[in-house]
């Protein structure tokens, strides 16, 4: 049985999607598209809007994090080392980063 929150879950990633498609170098909707798919349980998919988000913003620390969280859980570990260690230097780096990196890690 499908709960509301679900439903809620697919109905955001439509319209993260859509907000995606409008405007390809946002790298703000590919993250938030990307947490969102990995939450719903589509790694793979995920991993694709988060590259995009990184390809837009390459100092984001957040969509490292995510993109290191969904290889892992699509099994692909060595990629998923790899991403934790760039998060891992982009944090060293700048200990307290603004925008999409302020607070949205966990």
């Amino acid at each position: 049985m499908t709960s509301a929150l679900d439903e809620k879950l697919k109905e955001a990633i439509v319209h993260l999607k859509k907000a995606s498609d409008l405007d390809r170098t946002n790298a703000d909707s590919a993250y938030d598209l990307g947490k969102a798919l990995l939450l719903a349980g589509q790694p793979e998919a995920a991993v694709a809007a988060l590259q995009r988000s990184i390809a837009i913003k390459p100092a984001d620390p957040s969509p490292h994090y995510q993109l290191a969280r969904a290889l892992e859980k699509s099994g692909k570990t060595e990629q998923a080392r790899q991403e934790w260690q760039r998060f891992a230097e982009f944090k060293k780096a700048q200990p307290e980063t603004g925008g999409m990196a302020a607070g949205r890690t966990q």
